[in-house]
């Protein structure tokens, strides 16, 4: 009876870190699920991103480095 007492512990233990893993592993990224972010459009293309991942310069925001070292589109 002591060891089936044991291994339930130990086993409810596993369960719990287990579980608190997941947890942790899922909330992880740059905005919380659920949240609205920012979104901008790439001076060069026009694609619509969200701001965190956008390329900012003194120039403008883009969507990519390479849309960067081109500029802005031209009308």
């Amino acid at each position: 009876m002591k060891y089936v007492l044991v291994l339930l512990v130990v086993l409810v233990f596993g369960w719990l870190m287990f579980r608190g893993r997941g947890r942790q592993k899922s909330s992880g990224g740059k905005a919380p699920k659920g949240q609205a972010q920012s979104m901008i459009e790439c001076d060069h293309c026009g694609i619509h991103l969200p701001h965190s991942d956008a390329v900012v310069d003194r120039s403008g925001s883009y969507c990519c480095d390479a849309h960067k070292l081109a500029g802005p589109r031209r009308p």
